[in-house]
């Protein structure tokens, strides 16, 4: 039943969206508009027991998000970047997208270097938190642990995301 109820929001994400795009392109306005899809955090669909977004698990189902940028430049249909890039470079991208410059200085990269080929990395680990847990991802590893209360959870874990794809 949950993962049915899971796909029953997917399926109507997938309508909500497929509105959106199709007033835009009704709107004349499809060959200039960038579309930008992302999320928040990510959720457990039962591993280890948890369901719904949970701290005490804050593995990559929770850390990941997707990112997916629709540009109206075709030569980047397609094109799928590996790189380790977090919620605090979506500012500094969005702006560069729509040719906004600023004076002020963000903590975040452009993340739109990469898909240019401008640059191959932008960092080498993610941090996020949640809930009194904090993880680290690289590459290579994922670890989480309780950073600020008494609720040991799952942590601290240390995971080798290249040998468990599950984790």
């Amino acid at each position: 039943i949950l993962t049915d109820h899971y796909s029953a929001e997917v399926t109507y994400v997938d309508h909500c969206i497929g509105g959106l795009i199709d007033d835009v392109k009704r709107l004349g306005l499809w060959d200039d508009t960038i579309i930008v899809f992302t999320s928040d955090h990510g959720t457990h669909l039962g591993e280890m027991g948890c369901v719904m977004k949970q701290s005490k698990l804050c593995n990559s189902a929770v850390t990941r998000v997707p990112l997916i940028i629709r540009h109206p430049d075709k030569s980047f249909r397609g094109k799928r970047i590996d790189a380790l890039t977090g919620h605090v470079d979506f500012t500094p991208t969005f702006l560069s997208l729509l040719g906004v410059e600023t004076n002020l200085s963000f903590d975040g990269q452009n993340i739109w270097d990469l898909a240019t080929g401008n640059k191959t990395i932008l960092r080498d680990y993610i941090v996020t938190n949640y809930g009194g847990y904090g993880s680290v991802h690289t590459h290579k590893w994922h670890y989480f642990q309780n950073i600020a209360n008494d609720d040991g959870g799952f942590g601290p874990q240390l995971y080798d995301v290249v040998k468990d794809h599950n984790e």
